[in-house]
């Protein structure tokens, strides 16, 4: 989901391909555009308090001179927050298929100058020098950007940012532009309505499918069959883009929280990477229900090897569109209605909420989460930035949890213990509710556990409050426990 409601995207990066070509021949770090794109989110999942909170669209194909823009591209661009665009001659050239981009998303806009900059929604980096008169006269007068090159002032001639190995001076205008992206973001987020789920369920209570990614969808099936399964009720995963050093664990992930696996094939090898076949291969390995489809004009003679082999898995329905979506609809619901399955409407499952510091989430998590899947149980992992109590307060839940790591401080001098205002938080929503069986239980939980400390956390008033050792199955079922006495 978006970090802001009601849009599938916060951010939409447009650029002309030649620009994203490695400035070195073979070396994938000099390609500009991604450099700047990783840097920006990176720097906009700092100050947010997380990298996964913000989702954006970055499109890799490259569509020749004049041609129409996908559906795909014209549904991200309508469900996009803001609007980045990376300036440049080639950006602006009159045969860029980027000019579509850029009045799709102005036509959301309004026609006025002053209505499109009062709306704050487009942001500029300028990565060569244009004459400020042709990027305005492509957008509107008001607009202004950040330059991310260097002028000398001897010569005249223009050096992109970064300079060799100095890139200070390029992430700082990285992170200028951060700030003011994200200060628009959160008051979008605050003004906006709450998103409006299926059945008007949390996105949390909804049952999971992974939706595989595809190398190539001129058509924009994907688009389509994501919205579609979105409206029947089902959250759709991956819900934001892998970065592609943890592309597998994150897919592996994904793909293991959901209840099946979907997949449109592409006639067209996924090169390099491979990762169709790698996404169809980790599903099979954690026997999830498969649905693959491969449309009925796809030219097996055009695929050797085993990207043929692939395409011809006993498993693939060869169908059209309509079918096969139609199809998968129904197969799903019967999953769901399986008996015995536990999963028929996600009603009368506990919700526990955790809480863990931004420093530890990366290693402690995960572990966590993955008990909770395999559990049965719904989780819901706080932002930094908010409390038990707000969540409490919006949307009452069975269990609260604190991770803590063996470097967490336990005592801070001169300042209050984080991980005891968690605690007292947790104690003071259970004494505002007079039945204590419907007292949320209180779970610390310990990867690994700091022994020589291990007292100090003792020391609590809280009620219901469980101390758990991360290699004792037994304590952390005794908490689950627990919660779920509070769900009955």
């Amino acid at each position: 989901m978006a970090f802001v409601p009601n849009r599938e995207f916060d951010l939409f990066f447009s650029y002309a391909t030649v620009d994203n070509e490695p400035a070195i021949p073979g070396r994938r770090e000099t390609c500009w555009v991604s450099l700047f794109r990783e840097c920006l989110l990176k720097a906009i999942g700092r100050k947010l308090g997380r990298r996964e909170l913000v989702r954006e669209f970055f499109d890799r194909t490259d569509l020749d001179s004049n041609t129409p823009l996908t559906a795909e591209l014209e549904r991200a661009l309508d469900q996009s927050a803001l609007f980045v665009a990376i300036n440049s001659p080639a950006y602006l050239h009159p045969d860029c298929w980027c000019k579509l981009e850029r009045q799709r998303f102005l036509s959301q806009l309004g026609p006025p100058n002053a209505a499109r900059a009062a709306q704050r929604r487009v942001w500029i980096a300028h990565l060569d020098e244009v004459p400020r008169a042709a990027w305005q006269n492509e957008l509107f007068p008001e607009i202004r950007g950040v330059e991310f090159f260097l002028k000398e002032p001897d010569t005249g001639a223009v050096r992109s940012l970064p300079r060799g190995d100095n890139y200070q001076l390029f992430l700082d205008r990285v992170d200028d532009m951060a700030r003011e992206i994200v200060a628009r973001l959160q008051e979008l987020r605050e003004i906006a309505p709450a998103p409006k789920m299926a059945g008007s369920e949390p996105a949390r209570d909804r049952p999971k499918v992974f939706l595989a990614q595809t190398f190539g969808d001129p058509q924009g099936e994907r688009m389509r069959l994501r919205n579609y399964l979105d409206e029947r009720g089902y959250l759709v995963l991956p819900n934001q883009e892998y970065e592609e050093a943890h592309y597998e664990e994150c897919a592996r992930r994904d793909i293991e929280a959901s209840m099946a696996f979907v997949q449109l094939l592409s006639p067209v090898a996924w090169t390099p990477g491979s990762y169709d076949i790698k996404q169809y291969q980790m599903a099979t390995a954690a026997r999830k229900p498969l649905f693959r489809r491969r449309a009925p004009e796809a030219d097996l003679k055009l695929s050797a090897g085993p990207q043929r082999d692939f395409l011809a898995g006993p498993d693939v329905i060869c169908a059209g569109f309509e079918d096969f979506k139609k199809h998968v609809d129904q197969a799903l619901n019967d999953l769901l209605h399986r008996p015995g399955s536990g999963d028929t409407s996600f009603k009368g499952i506990p919700l526990v909420r955790f809480a863990v510091r931004p420093e530890d989430r990366d290693q402690l998590a995960p572990q966590l989460i993955s008990r909770f899947e395999q559990e049965q149980v719904l989780y819901e992992e706080l932002v930094v930035t908010e409390s038990f109590a707000e969540r409490y307060k919006s949307e009452p839940c069975h269990g609260f949890m604190i991770l803590c790591s063996a470097s967490t401080p336990l005592v801070t001098p001169g300042q209050e213990d984080p991980l005891r205002q968690r605690i007292s938080e947790c104690r003071q929503i259970q004494m505002g509710l007079k039945e204590s069986a419907r007292r949320p239980v209180l779970g610390v939980m310990y990867w690994p556990p700091p022994e020589p400390n291990w007292s100090v956390m003792l020391r609590s008033s809280a009620l219901k409050m469980h101390r758990i050792r991360a290699d004792r199955d037994d304590e952390f079922r005794a908490f689950l426990a627990d919660v779920r006495k509070v769900l009955v």
